[in-house]
């Protein structure tokens, strides 16, 4: 089976998802880890955020089960758009 890859916009419902994901992801960074593991509710990622379409998260299909693989939030400048 041939992986595929889905970039979209990230939807309500999938918002503890993205926080894990974020969750998971911080913690591999050693200079995030132990400020993470001391305030846990660190990582927050706006529900109004994601109902504004500021929010993109792609996916991959593979291995008979779909995978969520990272996300990234839009935000805006003065001058411009960008996504981190």
């Amino acid at each position: 089976m041939t992986d595929a890859l889905t970039i979209r916009l990230a939807e309500a419902a999938e918002q503890k998802a993205l926080e894990a994901l974020q969750w998971r992801a911080s913690l591999h960074n050693p200079g995030d880890r132990d400020a993470l593991l001391a305030n846990p509710d660190a990582i927050e990622l706006p529900l109004d955020q994601i109902t504004a379409g500021g929010c993109l998260l792609q996916k991959g299909t593979g291995l008979s089960r779909a995978s969520l693989l990272c996300c990234c939030e839009r935000m805006d400048r003065p001058n411009s758009t960008a996504f981190l």
